[in-house]
């Protein structure tokens, strides 16, 4: 085409070696036509610029078994895009949302992350145990009759999984369907890892040291330890001795000390306060009386009072408030749903004096009881953890999915859903006492400093009386002597003069 473009003819030679080649005259020309040539070929226009073939657009294709799906395209100019594009749009993508979407195998939108774990050609069985449905609930699919669940517990397995750097199919079997909840214990179900029956156990599973001689555990995904619930001391708003409860018994005991002192150095200093009454109102300090407010903070304050103390039946606390030495006559089987009425009869009422539990549960007791209980810390544990294998992979990287989790704002996320401020309701309705103090908590303060200044007006209005009339006779007097001649009296003072 660039030969007939130029309209010269060029005849062939009988040589084979470059050498003998004669020089071709219009050779200038023969290239300018070349890079002039434009035609539609089979992969696209035929197009030469800077001396370099311009690549057309490509077509993106799904192939799926035996058909193709139309994609979209791409242009080296413009990029991705689902439709053909001029040459001289100058708009460039590299985003997949500017392509229809790819259909996966599996018949799926969701991009794979690569190999699936091998788990025998199945899915990984995922053992579920009912627990409170804020930690793990289990329900089936009346439609399909497959296991479902939901949870706390729930959330961080999913998310951990969905953080793997590769495909982990799985499916949810439910432990201790159908039995009641006494005969369900969390040994047996992590023991059912061990024996096959699960790949992997997850739920409100303590982490402890017995179940670690036939599982792997996961980093915990919970707070740790074993902590106390004592109930916090109510301070209703008509006790008005709240004022006194911010310092201490000596403090108290230093102040009322300085106010006799400075009093004493006042009245001897100044003789009309020694005759008045204002003394008693110093001496009056003195008599007040300091209340403590505290409950038990401390275990040992338990087993010395001969208190008695509840755990949630079924746990390992039982064994471990045997081992601090409890009498086993003091410790009460309790249910989570029961752990405010026992606490609020108290130890003498047929209640408790404080629940010992894993911080977990106790966090979620508090959450549903503003402002009444507080946590004591106690005893130190390894928290809530997923049980798998002996020897399984996914123990590590379900672990580094955790920490990563743990690290950003997904964790608190997932427990802000699930476990705190349920039920909660507002903490200025409630009869407890909270760390500000109100004008009605100070009422007998204002009463007492009121009372003192009205009692210094009504002292100083008398004696501005007194010494008012006190220069009326005076005057009367002399008036009266001047009129009798020179004679001077002397008169002496009003009786019942200060």
């Amino acid at each position: 085409m660039a030969v007939e473009n130029i309209g010269i003819q060029i005849q062939s030679g009988n040589s084979t070696t470059s050498r003998h080649l004669p020089v071709f005259p219009n050779g200038p020309q023969l290239l300018q036509s070349l890079l002039h040539i434009k035609f539609p070929g089979l992969s696209g226009n035929f197009e030469l610029i800077d001396r370099q073939l311009q690549y057309s657009a490509f077509e993106i294709i799904n192939v799926i078994e035996q058909g193709i799906r139309h994609i979209g395209y791409w242009r080296e100019k413009q990029g991705l895009s689902k439709q053909l594009l001029d040459a001289d749009n100058k708009t460039y993508s590299t985003s997949l949302q500017d392509l229809n979407p790819v259909i996966w195998p599996g018949e799926t939108i969701i991009v794979p992350k690569g190999w699936a774990i091998p788990v025998s050609g199945r899915k990984l069985h995922v053992g579920v145990v009912s627990s409170f449905s804020e930690f793990i609930q289990v329900d089936k699919d009346p439609l399909t009759g497959a296991t479902k669940a939901s949870g706390y517990a729930v959330d961080v397995f999913e998310q951990a999984i969905k953080k793997l750097p590769y495909s982990v199919p799985f499916e949810y079997q439910h432990f201790g369907a159908g039995l009641p909840s006494t005969l369900v214990t969390y040994n047996d179900f992590v023991f059912q890892v061990y024996l096959g029956n699960y790949d992997v156990a997850i739920g409100d599973i303590t982490i402890r040291y017995n179940r670690t001689l036939y599982v792997d555990f996961s980093m915990p995904y919970t707070d740790s330890g074993v902590a106390m619930i004592v109930p916090v001391k109510k301070v209703e708003h008509k006790n008005a001795s709240i004022f006194f409860k911010p310092f201490s018994f000596y403090l108290w005991l230093a102040c009322i000390g300085f106010v006799i002192f400075t009093g004493i150095i006042i009245w001897i200093l100044e003789p009309k306060i020694r005759k008045s009454n204002h003394l008693g109102v110093i001496l009056q300090l003195s008599l007040f009386a300091y209340q403590s407010s505290t409950n038990s903070t401390d275990i040992n304050d338990l087993i010395k009072n001969g208190d008695y103390v509840g755990y949630e039946g079924g746990s390992f606390i039982e064994g471990l408030l045997l081992q601090h030495h409890f009498d086993k006559s003091k410790i009460r089987s309790l249910s989570l749903d029961n752990f405010a009425q026992a606490l609020d009869k108290g130890s003498a009422n047929g209640g408790v004096a404080a629940i010992v539990d894993e911080v977990p549960y106790i966090k979620l007791f508090l959450a549903k009881h503003c402002n009444l209980y507080t946590m004591i810390p106690i005893h130190k544990s390894e928290g809530f953890g997923f049980a798998f294998k002996k020897g399984s992979p996914l123990v590590s990287d379900i672990s580094q999915a955790i920490l990563n989790m743990s690290d950003g704002n997904e964790m608190m996320r997932i427990e802000k859903t699930w476990i705190e401020n349920q039920n909660c309701q507002d903490s200025s309705s409630s009869n407890v006492g909270s760390n500000s103090l109100n004008f009605h908590s100070f009422w007998e303060l204002f009463t007492l400093t009121g009372s003192i200044s009205i009692s210094l007006f009504v002292f100083a209005i008398i004696l501005r009386y007194k010494k008012s009339h006190k220069s009326t006779k005076v005057t009367h007097l002399e008036s009266g002597s001047s009129q009798e001649g020179n004679e001077t009296v002397n008169p002496s003072p009003p009786e019942g003069d200060v």
